[in-house]
C-alpha cells in the first residue's frame, strides 16, 4: 500500500515540570516556539512544541493537577519511566489511510487520542502505535499540506523561506542537523522487519557501535534516521534496557565543532563526557532525563543535507563564542 512519511512532527520529552523543561530548551538551544504551553483535557497533559532547526521537540508533562492523570497513557508512562524521551511523531504527506491499513494488517495495536483503540477504517486525526509493536510509541498525522492536516498549526517548516541555518551558523552549539534517534531493541532482526517492511524505511547501513556497545542498523524514515540498537555487551545501553526495557535511548545532534559545543553545554550546566575524538554524551541528570549526544561524525550514506548556509569567511557563531 502506498504512503509517504514526511518530516518529523515532534519527539516528546516527558518531564515532571513543564515550565522548567521549556525554559531549559530556550536557554540551551534557543528554540523557536511553534505552540506555547497549553493543556489538552482529552489526554490530561500539558505540553508545548519548540523547534531546534528542522527538529521539533514536545516538552510534555502529565496534568498532575487533574484528577485521574495517572490513569491516562501518558500518565502511566511517567509513573513507570519518569523524565525521559517518550515517542517519535511524523507527518504523513500522502496515504494516511493506507498507512493505517498497513499497520493494522501487520497486527499493530493502533490507538487514537487518549488511547482509544482504532479498529474501523481510518477517518482523520493522529494514529499512535503500541510500543510493544514498534519498540517505542510512534505517532502519525497528516502533514499540514495534506488533506486533513493541521493547517491551524502554522508549522513554519512548511512555509516559504523557512531555513534551519541559524542554529547551524549563529548558535554556539552550531548544530548541523539532528543526526539520529537511538531506539533500543532486544531483537534487531525483528526491529528491522518493522521499520523496513512495515514503515517502508530505507536502510542506510549496519555497523557495530562501540559507544553503547551495540549492533546497530540506521534506518531513514521521512527526515529522521532511527538507530535500531541491540546491545552486544555490558555498557550504558544494556544498563538502560535493564531498567526501562526497549524505547528511545538517546537523541544525537551533529555539530560543526565539538569543543565549541562542549564549552557551551558546560556553561549551561550540562555535564558531558567525551567518548571519543568525535562525540560527547550528556549526563541525563543535567538534561532532564533525556540522554543526548553531540558528534562531528557524519552518518554513513546519510542523504540529508546539513542545515548550514555558511559559504566562506568566519562562521558567525565563532564571533559570539566565549574563549576556551
Amino acid at each position: 500500500m502506498a504512503f509517504t512519511i514526511g518530516n518529523n512532527f515532534h519527539i516528546i520529552h516527558m518531564t515532571q515540570d513543564l515550565r522548567r523543561l521549556d525554559l531549559w530548551y530556550y536557554d540551551v538551544f534557543a528554540v523557536r516556539t511553534l505552540v506555547p504551553e497549553g493543556h489538552m483535557p482529552e489526554e490530561k497533559r500539558d505540553a508545548a512544541l519548540v523547534l531546534i532547526g528542522d527538529l521539533c521537540i514536545e516538552p510534555l508533562a502529565p496534568s498532575f493537577w487533574v484528577e485521574g492523570w495517572e490513569k491516562m497513557p501518558l500518565g502511566r508512562f511517567f509513573t513507570r519511566h519518569g523524565e525521559r524521551f517518550h515517542s517519535i511523531a511524523w507527518y504523513v504527506d500522502d496515504g494516511m489511510a493506507e498507512l493505517f491499513d498497513t499497520l493494522r494488517a501487520a497486527g499493530f495495536d493502533c490507538r487514537g487520542t487518549a488511547g482509544v483503540r482504532l479498529t474501523d477504517e481510518y477517518v482523520d486525526g493522529p494514529v499512535f502505535t503500541n510500543p510493544k509493536d514498534s519498540l517505542t510509541q510512534l505517532e502519525f498525522i497528516p502533514s499540514p499540506n495534506a488533506p486533513g492536516g493541521p493547517t491551524l498549526l502554522k508549522d513554519p517548516r512548511y512555509q516559504p523561506g523557512w531555513s534551519p541555518s541559524w542554529w547551524a551558523d549563529f548558535h554556539p552549539l552550531q548544530i548541523q542537523k539532528a543526526s539520529h534517534v537511538t531506539v533500543s531493541t532486544f531483537d534487531l532482526d525483528r526491529a528491522l522487519s518493522v521499520y523496513l517492511d512495515v514503515l517502508h524505511g530505507t536502510l542506510l547501513h549496519e555497523a557495530d557501535n562501540p559507544m553503547h556497545p551495540s549492533r546497530s542498523a540506521y534506518v531513514l524514515i521521512g527526515d529522521v534516521v532511527v538507530e535500531l540498537a541491540q546491545p552486544t555487551g555490558d555498557g550504558p545501553l544494556q544498563n538502560d534496557m535493564a531498567q526501562f526495557h526497549h524505547g528511545i535511548y538517546c537523541l544525537t545532534f551533529k555539530v560543526r565543532d565539538l569543543d565549541d559545543a562542549a564549552r557551551h553545554l558546560e556553561r549551561k550546566d550540562v555535564a558531558v563526557r567525551r567518548v571519543d575524538d568525535e562525540t560527547v554524551v550528556t549526563d541525563v541528570d543535567t538534561t532532564h532525563g533525556g540522554a543526548m549526544s553531540f558528534t562531528t561524525r557524519t552518518l554513513q550514506d546519510d542523504p540529508r543535507a546539513d542545515w548550514t548556509a555558511h559559504v566562506e569567511g568566519p562562521v558567525p557563531a565563532s564571533l559570539f563564542s566565549a574563549p576556551p
